[in-house]
């Protein structure tokens, strides 16, 4: 992006280039219509200290899905970026987890309590689910888990699944 305090500047080098990583639209008449781009948050300059302005990626757990000036957001309970620095987006965590707010990556996904495995879509049975004579117990040598899968999941008919136990 660029801009020009010259009024009505015709040519581009009339033209001064915003700071790195932002952006703006054709005419822009000041330096303050140069917008740090997604991912990215405006930090100003020091004269004394000699720094310049310039758009720093958002920091870990955090965030900024537009073209602004605006500081960078943290990502919300059950969320968290992809990505170490420089996110956009916020990404949700799987169904039946959560996580805490400025969460870093989908690892930080547990599952809610009463549901297990990889995807947190397996429910444990309750003492409830296996007195019932529907409900079949395996009598197994190797050290395997008994879970059962949630009646709403779309497509399946199973109503058992065994997960070897980690």
């Amino acid at each position: 992006g660029k801009y020009s305090t010259t009024i009505a500047a015709v040519m581009e080098s009339m033209c001064a280039n915003c700071t790195r990583f932002s952006t703006s639209v054709p005419g822009s008449p000041a330096k303050s219509n140069c917008l740090c781009m997604p991912g990215r948050a405006y930090v100003a300059g020091n004269v004394d200290s000699g720094t310049n302005d310039e758009c720093r990626q958002c920091s870990f757990g955090k965030y900024k899905d537009t073209a602004s000036n605006d500081a960078c957001a943290w990502c919300a309970a059950n969320s968290y970026t992809e990505m170490e620095s420089g996110a956009e987006t916020c990404v949700k965590c799987i169904r039946n987890s959560n996580s805490f707010a400025a969460s870093v990556s989908s690892s930080s996904c547990a599952c809610n309590d009463g549901y297990t495995g990889p995807s947190c879509l397996m429910s444990k049975p309750t003492p409830e689910d296996m007195s019932k004579p529907s409900f079949r117990k395996f009598d197994l040598d190797i050290n395997l888990e008994i879970v059962a899968i949630p009646a709403d999941l779309p497509g399946e008919t199973a109503r058992l699944l065994i997960e070897t136990a980690h």
